[in-house]
């Protein structure tokens, strides 16, 4: 069974043509593949939850079902729609992208699960098809996504290499304008392989807007560090999961459209830890991540083959012509 856990926070006309393109994907899936979506609600407003309301045709689900031990699975009001099981989860605080999933991993039935936030559009109908069929066939992956793109159909910064502390410099200050910055950062998001990859490759982490998680590896791996209210929690959980023995893919065979709404970057620079909260949490994420694990950063670089290595060669020798 599949679990779709969508994280939202206050986009109900996003949301919606979101659940329209996960409804269809969900019903390219594999005869007798079942599936689920749970709609994880943050700082709910009455917009919202009309919305579910006459999408999904169901009682609102409210905090309480979760905080009640006695409550079981099937005690909870779930409700058929167009063929798929929806749970709507609102709360009143905006909980944060951690403990959001988290409530939705708590009751999934799935043994896997798809996070994504509500901005996503499952614009490739056989976004879970691939995806899935790709997990069974590696057992030892526990994290695959898919390559996400932007409406203009360019390819959108989804994977990278690990945060080092000159990586955040280079983001937030006027270095990374400089020829040391912009190298830097194109190295640290894989730019000369991710835009011309046509294959899975292992890489150190994944934007948490779109991941296929395999249960029985998360079971081991463990939930979301809630520590993180938002930004890094992604970083950090790729990172458990290699810990763990088990592989972080990404995966240009499937794909799917996102908005990418950067609220951590605004103005740019030093500015934005001044005048964006965002910025201010991005930076207190960081903090508490090299807490975790000091400066130092593992290396899972993707391997290259030799026909990769050299259409990546052609490439810049192109580009500095």
């Amino acid at each position: 069974m599949l679990s779709i856990i969508i994280t939202h926070y206050r986009t109900p006309n996003v949301l919606k043509l979101s659940l329209e393109y996960f409804q269809r994907a969900c019903a390219q899936l594999e005869p007798g593949e079942n599936s689920e979506i749970i709609v994880a609600d943050s700082g709910t407003e009455s917009s919202t939850r009309d919305m579910m309301a006459g999408f999904c045709s169901s009682l609102v689900i409210g905090e309480e079902h979760l905080e009640r031990s006695e409550v079981t699975r099937g005690e909870l009001n779930r409700t058929k729609s167009k063929g798929n099981s929806i749970l709507y989860l609102p709360e009143e605080k905006n909980v944060g992208y951690a403990k959001a999933v988290n409530r939705g991993i708590s009751i999934a039935r799935g043994n896997f699960i798809f996070v994504a936030n509500a901005d996503l559009i499952a614009s490739d109908a056989t976004i879970f098809k691939t995806l899935l069929a790709y997990m069974r066939e590696n057992p030892d992956v526990g994290i695959v996504a898919p390559r996400l793109l932007n409406f203009n159909g360019t390819v959108q910064h989804s994977a990278f290499r690990y945060y080092t502390l000159a990586t955040i410099i280079a983001r937030r200050t006027f270095l990374g304008k400089t020829s040391w910055g912009k190298k830097l950062l194109k190295d640290f998001a894989l730019e000369d392989i991710m835009a011309h990859i046509a294959k899975p490759i292992p890489v150190d982490w994944l934007m948490g807007s779109a991941l296929l998680i395999r249960k029985s590896a998360l079971d081991k791996v463990g939930l979301l560090d809630e520590t993180f209210f938002m930004y890094m929690e992604d970083v950090d959980w790729c990172r458990r999961f290699w810990d763990n023995g088990y592989k972080v893919i990404y995966n240009p065979e499937a794909s799917a459209h996102h908005y990418h709404f950067q609220a951590s970057k605004k103005t740019g620079g030093l500015l934005d830890l001044l005048l964006n909260p965002y910025t201010r949490m991005h930076a207190r994420s960081a903090f508490v991540y090299f807490k975790k694990y000091g400066l130092s950063a593992p290396n899972h670089r993707p391997p290259v083959d030799e026909a990769d290595a050299r259409l990546v060669r052609e490439i810049a020798s192109n580009e500095t012509r």
